[in-house]
């Protein structure tokens, strides 16, 4: 595997463990129940992601260690606890933007079949994620929730609002 690809790989890996630290940050310090739910359950499929980069990694002759949040998504963790949901949910909303389009990228001009299906399908959950973000951050009495269905990624349909 050529260096370049590894590292490109590493940093997407990184990309995810960073997000599910920062999705449990925000459910730490959300009040309301069903918001909390959706941030935990986001996170959840952001760790699923970094566990997808390392079985490609893996498969391509590169082990990593456990998935440690880096120094940035430390600082901005203690942002968020310092100033709220309000100052971590655009953050996110534009890494999810960011993931999107680093995935499509990398589906359209990686040479490895499997590098090109986890980098779509990592596309699709990431733009369902983003619409998720984009939901919870409306202020709105009751909250309005929605939560992306990783089976359902990418479809119109996917949403599932919890009941409060």
């Amino acid at each position: 595997m050529a260096t370049a690809d590894t590292h490109e790989w590493l940093h997407h890996w990184q990309d995810e463990a960073d997000a599910a630290f920062l999705y449990l940050a925000l459910a730490g310090q959300e009040p309301d129940p069903g918001r909390k739910d959706v941030y935990i359950k986001l996170a959840g499929v952001e760790e699923r992601h970094v566990q997808m980069w390392e079985k490609l990694l893996r498969e391509h002759g590169h082990e990593v260690g456990r998935a440690r949040p880096s120094f940035n998504a430390r600082v901005r963790a203690w942002a968020g606890r310092r100033f709220g949901s309000r100052f971590l949910l655009p953050l996110l909303l534009r890494e999810e933007g960011q993931e999107v389009k680093g995935y499509l990228s990398l589906h359209r001009t990686s040479q490895l079949q499997d590098a090109q299906d986890v980098s779509l399908q990592l596309a699709k959950e990431s733009a369902a994620h983003a619409l998720a973000v984009e939901v919870n951050s409306i202020p709105c009495d009751p909250p309005a929730l929605a939560f992306i269905t990783p089976s359902m990624a990418g479809t119109p349909h996917s949403m599932e609002f919890p009941a409060n």
